[in-house]
């Protein structure tokens, strides 16, 4: 993600400052694009670097912490556990969300997003051998109808 990107191109020019990435996922950052090609793969294996290079360049990983609110006068960004952080620069780098369909079944059990390599992994083992249906013609959709 761009997070890890900035970060990486932050050391690489110099900056000797505190580096934060704050993800709401219980995982060190992945290379998402690869969810769709290879839907068996775990986080682990798709990480874009490994936990010595966050280490080594001093850049700290906060799991599972969700930013829900930016005080830009105050320079704070808080988490949805309660926690804060202040920061003198910051980077949003969200990434996408999958769109959800206003439709009656939606929310059924056997109905998968894709974003996240557990999602991935429910939809390898859930899929194998079985007929399915997927909803959208993107890349993603047609990498997964290969798998």
């Amino acid at each position: 993600p761009a997070s890890v990107i900035c970060a990486e191109t932050l050391r690489q020019e110099g900056f000797k400052g505190r580096i934060v990435i704050a993800t709401k996922e219980n995982v060190l950052p992945y290379d998402r694009p690869k969810l769709s090609k290879a839907l068996h793969l775990t986080a682990e294996e798709i990480q874009l670097r490994p936990p010595s290079f966050y280490h080594d360049n001093n850049i700290e990983v906060l799991l599972e912490k969700e930013a829900t609110k930016v005080d830009i006068d105050a320079h704070t960004l808080t988490f949805a556990d309660g926690s804060s952080l202040h920061y003198s620069a910051l980077v949003v780098a969200t990434g996408g969300k999958p769109r959800t369909l206003p439709i009656p079944g939606f929310d059924l059990k056997k109905v998968f997003l894709l974003r996240e390599p557990y999602q991935a992994n429910n939809i390898a083992s859930s899929a194998a051998g079985k007929k399915v249906v997927i909803i959208g013609t993107s890349f993603i959709g047609k990498h997964i109808c290969l798998f």
